[in-house]
């Protein structure tokens, strides 16, 4: 399962456009070519026009998945040189998809994705699996802070992408799921219902997705050829 197809996993709607558009106002605060991204995907400015009036054009799917994957690509790349580090491109989400797409559970699997990370010096971050009862608790610890507001959206479809990919990779949806995240509600929403389609926690002291323990020991029903 590719970064694309990740992402490509999100429900198509209305948001999709609004959405995008906060995402499009943080790169052209950045100094970031937002004609450039939309002329790419091949998205006509009346696409993300004022829906109040009307004006707006339907956005497909695959114009929605080419922009948003630009812009947090764009928006990580200038974060991570900002700070020193490596970011997470393609190449690696794709290795990483393929370590534990062998593994035998998904508890394997989660380990597997966190010693992934650590072979990168933890430039990308760190993930961690840790059990409380009969709760799991699978940590995205971003390379990012709290005060990165912008990076918000990197974190959110990381989250939202890692819940997607455990569901996938067992066959079953992952509930009931509780999203933790570190920072402010600062997003509509409507919008991060869209992105994340269940219950979310604001300031918690780092991103975690909170799921029921009996999932780490269901097989990975998945292959690499998917």
């Amino acid at each position: 399962m590719s970064r694309r197809q990740v992402v490509s996993a999100l429900p198509s709607g209305p948001p999709a456009a609004l959405l995008l558009a906060q995402v499009l106002a943080c790169v052209r605060k950045s100094g970031g070519d937002v004609d450039g991204i939309l002329r790419n995907a091949g998205i006509p400015a009346t696409a993300l026009g004022d829906s109040d009036s009307g004006s707006e054009q339907p956005l497909s799917d695959d114009q929605f998945v080419a922009a948003y994957r630009e812009c947090l690509e764009l928006l990580e790349s200038r974060h991570a040189r900002r700070s020193g580090r490596r970011s997470m491109g393609p190449l690696e989400f794709r290795l990483l998809c393929y370590c534990m797409i062998s593994s035998a559970t998904l508890g394997q699997a989660i380990e597997r994705a966190s010693d992934f990370c650590k072979l990168l010096d933890g430039g990308v971050g760190e993930f961690s699996l840790q059990v409380r009862g009969a709760i799991a608790e699978f940590w995205m610890h971003t390379a990012y802070s709290p005060r990165d507001v912008h990076m918000i959206f990197g974190t959110l479809t990381g989250l939202s992408s890692f819940a997607r990919l455990f569901g996938w990779m067992v066959g079953k949806d992952l509930a009931p799921l509780t999203v933790k995240v570190c920072y402010e509600n600062v997003l509509d929403d409507h919008v991060v219902s869209w992105l994340l389609p269940w219950h979310v926690e604001y300031e918690s002291e780092d991103n975690i997705l909170c799921f029921p323990v009996r999932y780490l020991t269901l097989p990975v029903v998945r292959s690499a050829a998917e």
